[in-house]
């Protein structure tokens, strides 16, 4: 009986995993989460923790097919975060002069997460780089895109 419990518990949370794989937060930017000058997708010097590229695909499908038509409103200094198994993807608004919310769809989510992993993906293997791009928000404000390992904080 007791096998039978633990059972149907861990059938019932790998369950819920599946039906909600992404898991998201924000916040405000802090010293942590220091502003850098944006430029063309490059990969990050020094972040030695490896993400699987198949995560970093996954999360990528999900917002172009899953979730699509969603506008992401991040706050002025504000950050929002997801993470799907080992990749974690960051978007900041850094802009120094922004006093407004910034519109972003997930499908501009899914371009910044193609070109890290084109750039920091190994073409041979399921191993990633932490990496980052420049994404546009509706207004056409640049936002900070970064791709790290889960364990890494935004």
């Amino acid at each position: 009986m007791l096998f039978a419990s633990v059972c149907t518990a861990v059938l019932a949370a790998a369950s819920f995993a599946v039906a909600t794989p992404v898991q998201s937060e924000g916040g405000i930017l802090t010293t942590l989460n220091t502003r850098q000058q944006l430029q063309a997708p490059s990969c990050i010097q020094g972040l030695i923790k490896p993400y699987s590229k198949a995560d970093l695909e996954s999360l990528q499908d999900w917002f172009l097919n899953t979730t699509p038509d969603v506008d992401d409103n991040i706050g002025p200094n504000g950050w929002f975060t997801w993470t799907l198994g080992s990749a974690r993807v960051c978007i900041y608004n850094t802009n120094p002069n922004g006093t407004k919310e910034e519109v972003v769809n997930h499908k501009t989510h899914a371009q910044g997460l193609e070109q890290v992993r084109d750039t920091c993906c190994s073409p041979t293997t399921d191993q990633c780089r932490a990496g980052r791009a420049s994404e546009y928000s509706i207004s056409g404000a640049e936002l900070a895109l970064r791709v790290t390992a889960n364990t890494t904080s935004c």
